[in-house]
């Protein structure tokens, strides 16, 4: 793919802007689910240093160990080094999703132009020499800015979370399928090889996605492109012997988890028993986010469906089937959005160039109009995330600084913290093998558990009464100890 200077330049300043706004967002502590620490940290951590709080799912095989031991590689190769506190290694691997996550700008920008190319092609009229290749670089770029900065892809790009590589791996191996799937097979092949890989990794790394990664092979197929569907298949069967021999090894008998995980959340439907939400709580979430400009993308998407359908269907289709579902988390849903913005993208950038083509439009009038547009987008799905309210397990950097800052106490013996068991930083955080529970009665007088962290609305008369004093404070939170004067 030959690119014009200029458009070097500008996918590099998106990337890099990307990568700015991530790594900022790590810096402003966005909201961290439990099961970031408790089902791909902190099994990890205790795999490596030999303790650690295994949530409920680990003693049924429900896991795969695919991404703990990704990040279990990672904090071992770390501890080489002499980094072995818990508090750095989540930072690392925050820092580390939010680079890898800003890679989807680059996969943005070769979806964009692939299927900007296409809906310029079906056109009865269309521009001509350098124009025609800039409109197509500017169905690229918009498409690349979107999953650069768009603030949702920004705000889950550091997460630890199993959507957040599966939605790498989906958005690289979608990019690769456009590009690709009207090449002829001597050029496909080799492609159709990288996208069975990478969407069977994202789909064994999250199941509930694995869906979408039929659609590019059925569609080779469909289009009696029968080498490059073989290439795909070939190219899948990778992953899911690699995920089928890491469950033999860990857990006894090949694709145990998988087979764990489908049965206790599709065939029992016991997901519903984590919470449950109404069946259009998705579609809300979508509009909230995005206020009145969803309409202005409906109606894009409506005119261009039939040229940008690759990505857009399949976004469509995420959101109908996960709709389905009792149990609904936003997370689960990430990966619709750079899905469908960059078939927004590439539907706006191809009507531009017809318009252009067509009525003799300035071009440069109608992507002022489209970047307003899309700036009152971003704002608008920006302050959505800033009015988002605080769940009981969000927000709760002040409870993983204490226990950074009690763990590096060497009188520690025992922690105790006020909240359930699972909604802290675990001992990862702690980084030191000693007893931590939640606050109550029956380990508060015990001696043993020497610090207690506790909420700053908490009184402190019954601390004192045992013996605690403060030491130690972070807004919200309180850290006491033991006898100290």
């Amino acid at each position: 793919m030959k690119l014009a200077p200029r458009t070097k330049r500008g996918l590099s300043l998106i990337v890099a802007l990307g990568a700015v706004a991530r790594l900022v967002a790590i810096a402003f502590h966005p909201a961290l689910h439990p099961d970031e620490f408790f089902q791909y940290l902190e099994p990890a951590w205790k795999h490596l240093y030999g303790y650690g709080w295994m949530a409920w799912e680990w003693s049924v095989g429900l896991r795969s160990w695919v991404l703990p031991g990704y990040h279990g590689a990672w904090m071992e190769l770390l501890g080489w080094l002499g980094i072995r506190r818990g508090e750095y290694l989540l930072l690392f691997l925050q820092a580390h999703w939010a680079l890898v996550s800003a890679t989807m700008a680059i996969a943005g920008f070769i979806a964009g132009r692939a299927m900007t190319r296409e809906f310029i092609a079906s056109g009865d009229a269309r521009p001509e020499g350098d124009a025609h290749e800039a409109a197509i670089d500017a169905g690229g770029l918009l498409a690349a800015s979107a999953c650069a900065l768009f603030p949702t892809l920004v705000y889950f790009g550091p997460h630890t979370l199993t959507e957040v590589p599966s939605m790498i791996l989906f958005v690289w191996g979608y990019a690769l399928w456009v590009d690709a799937r009207t090449r002829p097979d001597r050029e496909s092949v080799r492609r159709g090889l990288a996208v069975g890989m990478l969407l069977s990794l994202g789909a064994c790394i999250r199941i509930p996605n694995a869906p979408l990664a039929l659609i590019p092979p059925i569609d080779w197929l469909l289009r009696g492109r029968f080498r490059t569907t073989l290439a795909v298949a070939l190219g899948a069967l990778v992953p899911v012997a690699f995920s089928g021999a890491l469950d033999w090894a860990t857990w006894g008998r090949p694709f145990h988890s998988a087979i764990a995980f489908i049965d206790y959340n599709f065939v029992q439907g016991r997901a519903a028993e984590h919470g449950q939400s109404p069946p259009l709580w998705y579609v809300e979430g979508v509009s909230a986010r995005t206020g009145g400009f969803l309409l202005v993308m409906a109606v894009v998407l409506a005119r261009g469906f039939r040229r940008v359908w690759t990505w857009a269907a399949p976004a469509l289709l995420l959101l109908a089937y996960l709709s389905t579902q009792a149990h609904k988390e936003e997370r689960f849903l990430v990966l619709f959005w750079p899905l469908l913005l960059t078939a927004v993208a590439a539907s706006v950038a191809g009507w531009i160039a017809q318009q252009q083509a067509q009525e003799g439009v300035r071009a440069s009038t109608l992507w002022m109009i489209a970047s307003v547009l899309v700036l009152g987008l971003f704002v608008e799905d920006g302050l959505a995330i800033a009015r988002e309210p605080d769940s009981d397990y969000t927000r709760r950097f002040a409870v993983y600084q204490a226990q950074a800052w009690v763990g590096q106490r060497p009188d520690l013996t025992g922690l105790l913290i006020e909240d359930r068991v699972h909604l802290n930083g675990g001992y990862m955080l702690t980084s030191k093998n000693v007893p931590q529970n939640m606050l109550a009665n029956e380990f508060v007088r015990n001696p043993l558990f020497n610090y207690v962290i506790a909420r700053e609305t908490t009184s402190p008369a019954g601390f004192a009464s045992l013996g605690f004093a403060r030491v130690w404070s972070t807004p919200g939170y309180v850290v006491y100890r033991r006898g100290n004067e």
